[in-house]
């Protein structure tokens, strides 16, 4: 009877250790990027309240699980995510390369990464995300990036906490700094040209409405330039070169230019394609509602944006919004080139 309970005992105890072990990620000698796919595991803090020191707790340690696809989506849940994995840094040969935890996703909140050593002493930590100043970023990129302590023994456990009002996705990844900085001349000159873009249609669109002040090119003048805000706010470009020092817009400037740029864009189609002339009047009516819903969910959002009171339940409605009224331009738009075509 009382092997068969230091039986129980030991295996209740190597259960425990295996569930509360975390996946450990070997920084690589030959590559310069490490995906951690299917290696983050990620604890759902309900509360939004939990500390680093409680989360250390074996309570938990054990809530953490790996997600069944490659990269864990939430969703617009209204929740905090804490993420975890161990990394081996005891292989890195070349002491003069830096390695860098590279988070892809741009608009974040929160986001507060730790790196404790195998004793759970805290070895650095980092505050960062769009609630705070861009310069507070420990690097100077669009992206977020967190060096990784590389004197500090052969292995380093991470701890990142995510919390905010937008769609929670989160991709990470190991990365080089050599690697680091040629992703970094892509990923700006790649944003600049479609920027660029963007930008001399708008200059030449402006001119046309000068010479000829037609009220049409007036609306795709306003798609154009809400679109052109909608790149630079999702890629996170816009906080890096043009308000670095303004939190406050940061928040709802996604949602904000998207709303704004399908509401021109449908008033733009009305005009330009000649729906009253093709279509029911239903459809007219139909897509002047649908402007009008996009109004009034933009001035709700900027009644809310500033003291974050249901700030994500208005971005998933905002970007349901976005989804149908692209369904319907997009479907209303073939209906008027087949009915056109007759």
């Amino acid at each position: 009877m009382v092997l068969k309970k230091l039986f129980t005992f030991f295996v209740a105890i190597i259960v425990a250790q295996i569930s509360i072990a975390q996946s450990i990620v070997s920084i690589p000698n030959k590559e310069v990027l490490q995906s951690l796919d299917y290696k983050m595991e990620v604890l759902e803090d309900r509360t939004k309240l939990l500390e680093l020191n409680q989360i250390l707790l074996p309570t938990y340690q054990k809530q953490f699980y790996l997600p069944k696809e490659s990269v864990a989506n939430f969703g617009f849940a209204s929740y905090s995510y804490w993420y975890r994995v161990k990394i081996y840094i005891g292989n890195i040969k070349n002491k003069d390369k830096q390695w860098y935890l590279q988070m892809h996703n741009t608009n974040t909140d929160f986001i507060s990464v730790y790196f404790l050593d195998t004793k759970d002493n805290l070895v650095k930590k980092y505050d960062t995300g769009d609630n705070f100043l861009y310069l507070q970023r420990p690097v100077d990129y669009h992206k977020f990036i967190f060096p990784i302590p590389q004197n500090t023994g052969d292995t380093l456990q991470v701890y990142v906490k995510t919390a905010g009002h937008y769609i929670k996705t989160h991709i990470f990844d190991l990365i080089e700094n050599e690697q680091l900085y040629k992703d970094m001349q892509y990923s700006l000159s790649f944003l600049i040209f479609l920027v660029s873009i963007i930008f001399a249609l708008l200059v030449y669109n402006t001119l046309l409405y000068i010479s000829i002040l037609e009220s049409v090119y007036l609306y795709y003048i306003g798609y154009l330039s809400s679109t052109l805000i909608y790149l630079m706010a999702t890629t996170g470009i816009g906080y890096q070169m043009l308000y670095p020092d303004v939190v406050s817009i940061v928040n709802g400037m996604p949602v904000l230019s998207a709303i704004a740029s399908l509401s021109f864009s449908n008033i733009f189609s009305i005009k330009f394609l000649k729906i009253k002339e093709i279509l029911p009047a239903w459809v007219v009516k139909y897509m002047y509602f649908v402007v009008y819903i996009g109004i009034l969910i933009e001035f709700i959002l900027l009644f809310i944006i500033w003291d974050n009171i249901y700030l994500t339940q208005i971005f998933a409605v905002g970007m349901i919004y976005t989804i149908i009224t692209s369904v319907s331009i997009l479907s209303i738009g073939i209906w008027c080139f087949i009915k056109g075509s007759r």
